[in-house]
């Protein structure tokens, strides 16, 4: 939940940038010229600029794309962070100090849910990935593919996804069936599969056709071309594979997992 005080802070910022960039003073010249740019009703660029609301983050980063040669980062914008305030704005109204000296922060602030549907059209930094499920090819083959699930889509921002170097083409999502992960992926969750990325890197989770299984496992290379496959639930003990005897291949490695508590 977002205090009003974070609103009121949040506005203090904004109201800084447009002063900074020459949009017209506070009143409905301001609200009307932020209304146009970002396609949204006066009213509701008028709670920015009072302090009643915050945009979404789809908008947030709109805004930050186009003001970003003011010295504009998320950091400062969205949470107030001094160390990533534009130079000209330090010590000005708005601007929050950085934690006190021992107190480290664990999380960042990224923006309200927002509802939306098949028919929502997509924002300017988002996009689409296919949601697979594993299918049978043919009774004793042994082989599986994985083809889209009823058209479903799962929606990512492109800067999310380019800042952990995953090529759109690359990614898709799939399910989690199962309790061999658990606590951390759950049955039922949704991972996303980077399938650019089939290298092992020592205890990062991947997805892998075992035997003809989509399997979701933390990997570890051992000596010997061995492969180490291991859950998180200690109910079930570590698997021990031979690289050359071709029963294991790795898709691509989990860089997204949902969790629903």
């Amino acid at each position: 939940m977002v205090t009003n005080n974070e609103k009121q802070e949040f506005s203090n910022r904004l109201n800084l940038i447009l002063d900074k960039a020459g949009v017209p003073p506070k009143g409905k010249g301001r609200q009307g010229a932020l209304a146009d740019v970002f396609g949204v009703s006066q009213k509701g660029a008028r709670k920015w600029l009072e302090g009643e609301a915050i945009p979404e983050t789809k908008r947030i980063t709109k805004f930050i794309e186009i003001y970003k040669k003011y010295g504009v980062t998320g950091e400062w914008l969205l949470y107030g962070n001094s160390d990533y305030a534009p130079d000209w704005v330090k010590g000005k109204k708005g601007e929050i100090t950085s934690p006190p000296v021992g107190v480290e922060p664990n999380a960042e602030w990224l923006g309200h849910l927002e509802e939306w549907d098949g028919t929502t059209p997509l924002g300017d930094d988002e996009v689409e990935l296919p949601f697979f499920k594993e299918v049978e090819i043919s009774a004793g083959s042994g082989r599986f593919h994985i083809q889209e699930n009823n058209g479903r889509k799962l929606r990512f921002s492109k800067l999310t996804l380019k800042k952990h170097g995953v090529a759109i083409d690359s990614a898709a999502c799939i399910r989690v069936v199962g309790d061999s992960m658990e606590p951390v992926i759950r049955d039922g969750c949704t991972v996303g599969i980077d399938t650019g990325k089939q290298n092992i890197k020592d205890g990062d989770i991947y997805a892998i056709d075992h035997c003809g299984h989509l399997r979701i496992k933390r990997l570890y290379k051992l000596p010997a071309g061995i492969i180490r496959v291991n859950s998180y639930n200690p109910d079930y003990p570590d698997e021990f594979y031979n690289e050359s005897d071709g029963l294991s291949r790795v898709i691509g490695r989990v860089f997204w997992y949902s969790v629903l508590l």
